[in-house]
């Protein structure tokens, strides 16, 4: 398999970006209230492109209903390449907007210039009074990927603790289904069912017919624990508890959210062997500024812990496998993998035009992960970056997201994406 370089984002880019700046400072719309306080009102991209006059709900008294924005996508990530598609994203409220947190999804089918071919489909439901919440993660995949074994490694090409790149190729099937019911106030218990199936799998540099053997870091890991090379399933349903206090899923300006999750891969569901994962997390926002909340800085904290048994080697906690393929900005998908991972990330984000329209971000994070003989908290792997977001839907609060991160031992890439990074 031929390996692509890395390849430098385009000026085009620049030149788009600089023309949204331009049109973003020129286009601001005041509205005074009574006590003849200046309140700027948001726009967003639509607005700003079809020549809208962007008037706010609390203004007006009027709420949309429902809310969707249509774009084609276009990007670049270390991990897929060039990226061309189309995404939807949607947001409504299933309640009275006064105690109902607003519902939102993301439809996301694209294609790259690594040969890959990636249909997401992820939502987050709230019902009336947030008595009840749903989340749903579904995607297929078929993909092209590096790995890089087990354990921390960001030594460079010829260095002692280089982790030589894997290629490989798979179909990647995900079916999670979540449900959680209040228990008092913020505080919900939930259910959930999670199919994860790899199949198809290619491991490119994996050479038995050779003298000698060229082995990879997936044949040694899932020989030894005996699951197949071709194909794995890990099914398996899950117990959680939810404290929830965001006032918004896809962008918080406020709130606490953290979770304990319990996750059992059994036999009885296909899973291929028996296994337990521990799944902590957490999530705080803080405003900085009263009459500009999206003026914060942001928190996260995410723990996997295998309990028992054994996960194929493509399922172990990854960064960039997460919900919304986050984690590790600085680092291509999958380049750290073990049994556990710990991952902390921070954010500071701040408007940048008085419209709304843009704003930036400022982020910091650190990986650890288990394998190889190592533990968690052994090594680390810090990133760092910043970024640009520019308005989609000002109701929904979505917004196209673009950051540079660079990481230890070199790495670094350009992310693309929609919505916020947690």
């Amino acid at each position: 398999m031929q390996r692509r370089q890395k390849l430098p984002p385009h000026h085009f880019l620049l030149r788009l970006l600089s023309c949204i700046i331009l049109l973003s400072v020129s286009t601001t719309v005041v509205a005074q209230t009574k006590k003849d306080s200046v309140i700027y009102s948001e726009t967003d991209l639509p607005t700003l492109l079809f020549k809208k006059t962007p008037v706010d709900s609390f203004v007006t008294g009027k709420i949309k209903k429902y809310n969707f924005a249509v774009l084609p996508v276009v990007g670049y990530a270390p991990a897929n390449g060039f990226v061309i598609g189309a995404a939807l994203s949607a947001a409504t409220n299933f309640g009275d907007p006064k105690n109902t947190r607003q519902s939102s999804g993301l439809l996301n089918i694209t294609t790259t210039t690594k040969d890959q071919v990636i249909f997401i489909a992820r939502a987050g439901i709230a019902l009336p009074k947030n008595d009840m919440l749903f989340d749903v993660d579904t995607r297929f995949l078929v993909f092209t990927q590096d790995t890089y074994g087990l354990g921390i490694h960001t030594g460079k090409e010829g260095e002692p603790d280089y982790a030589q790149p894997q290629p490989m190729e798979f179909n990647y099937l995900r079916l999670y289904f979540t449900g959680f019911k209040r228990i008092t106030g913020n505080l919900y218990g939930g259910v959930g069912i999670h199919v994860d199936v790899h199949s198809s799998i290619v491991d490119n540099q994996l050479r038995l017919d050779t003298v000698p053997n060229i082995l990879t870091d997936h044949y040694t890991y899932n020989t030894q624990n005996g699951f197949p090379l071709d194909m794995y399933k890990a099914n398996g349903f899950s117990l959680a508890m939810r404290y929830d206090s965001r006032d918004n899923i896809a962008n918080p300006y406020k709130g606490l959210f953290a979770s304990i999750t319990g996750r059992v891969n059994s036999t009885i569901l296909g899973s291929n062997k028996q296994a337990g994962i521990l799944s902590l997390e957490g999530r705080y926002y803080k405003n900085l500024q009263k009459k500009r909340p999206s003026h914060l800085v942001a928190f996260w904290l995410k723990g996997d812990f295998s309990t028992e048994g054994n996960l194929p080697y493509l399922d172990l906690p990854s960064i960039g496998w997460d919900t919304y393929n986050r984690t590790g900005r600085g680092f291509i998908q999958g380049r750290f993998r073990g049994p556990s991972m710990v991952y902390f990330e921070t954010e500071y984000r701040f408007p940048i035009t008085r419209n709304g329209l843009l704003g930036g971000v400022a982020f910091s994070n650190v990986t650890s992960v288990s394998g190889n003989g190592q533990k968690v908290f052994q090594h680390y792997a810090p990133a760092a970056g910043g970024g640009l977001r520019i308005k989609l839907d000002r109701d929904s609060r979505a917004n196209i997201t673009v950051d540079y991160a660079r990481g230890v031992g070199g790495s670094s890439g350009i992310f693309f994406n929609l919505q916020e990074a947690f």
